[in-house]
């Protein structure tokens, strides 16, 4: 999607990307979500795109998404605008002043009998044109930063995903399991004083934002077993994980199904030895206890 402004710049663009179910349900999902998903091996079943009806993914990416990213950049325009009017305009605005000050200085000087040479009245009234001149200039340039117009979506391209059918069955997702690794994570985090944050549906590459009260941010991807064993990461997990350093945080739920026990590893990325597993785009961490906390 893109959006231009008054003066034909692009204002900004960004990549969205639209889920639709079976059931044909349309829904906003992170677009990092593309670094999760195998590609189709050799010989396996194509897809052509048959599927996609164009006209209701750009109406519904125009509904959800267009003028939503229109007004976060207007919001950004209006703060830079801001700082423009305080710093900008009411500098010119005063230098004006001063000017018409200095002119009416000089007509009531020369009517006292002081000789005023003509020249220097011209030269002060050729500098309030240009300064009138820059005023409206700049006027005009924030009107035209703040006027924005989106374009209509642009369809880049179409994956169809289907579920792995390989993988061991301790591997897979339970959500109930799930479920309860983010609730004892979450609850962690707000007895200790921080305010967490549930993001793991926009995947983004962890499932918690955290702040403490002092403003500092930790990013939490969640893992839960029923039992113990190791774990597994995405590769848009793993990307977050050493492009966040310090700041990202892996939190390991064992024996979620009976007696929950939570570990917490800080820096993964620098801690952690995973195995890539290629045929099912993931890294695998079977030694993690080695580098975590228990809670």
């Amino acid at each position: 999607m893109e959006v231009r402004d008054g003066q034909n710049q692009v204002a900004g663009k960004r990549l969205f990307a639209v889920y639709q179910s079976e059931a044909g349900e349309l829904r906003l999902v992170h677009p990092s979500v593309l670094w999760d998903l195998k590609p189709l091996s050799p010989g396996e079943a194509s897809f052509d795109g048959g599927l996609l009806d164009e006209g209701r993914v750009v109406g519904f990416a125009i509904e959800q998404a267009l003028e939503p990213y229109r007004q976060e950049l207007l919001a950004w325009r209006e703060r830079d605008a801001e700082v423009k009017r305080r710093y900008g305009l009411r500098s010119l605005e005063q230098m004006l002043l001063d000017s018409e000050a200095k002119l009416l200085e000089y007509e009531t000087r020369r009517a006292q009998g002081e000789n005023i040479p003509e020249a220097t009245l011209q030269n002060e009234r050729r500098r309030k044109e240009e300064l009138e001149a820059r005023k409206k200039r700049l006027e005009e340039a924030i009107r035209r930063e703040l006027s924005l117009t989106a374009a209509a979506p642009r369809v880049l391209g179409v994956a169809r995903v289907v579920p792995l059918v390989k993988g061991e069955a301790a591997m897979r997702p339970d959500p109930e399991v799930e479920a309860i690794g983010m609730e004892v994570a979450l609850r962690y985090e707000r007895e200790a004083g921080w305010t967490p944050e549930d993001v793991s549906r926009e995947n983004l590459g962890y499932d918690i934002r955290s702040v403490s009260p002092e403003g500092a941010v930790r990013y939490i991807e969640v893992k839960a077993r029923a039992a113990t064993g190791p774990v597994a990461l995405t590769p848009n997990e793993w990307v977050m994980a050493q492009r966040l350093g310090e700041d990202y945080w892996l939190y390991i739920v064992e024996h979620a199904a009976t007696r929950p026990v939570l570990h917490r590893v800080q820096n993964p990325a620098a801690k952690l030895a995973p195995k890539e597993v290629v045929d099912v785009v993931r890294y695998v961490v079977n030694d993690w206890k080695k580098a975590a906390e228990s809670s």
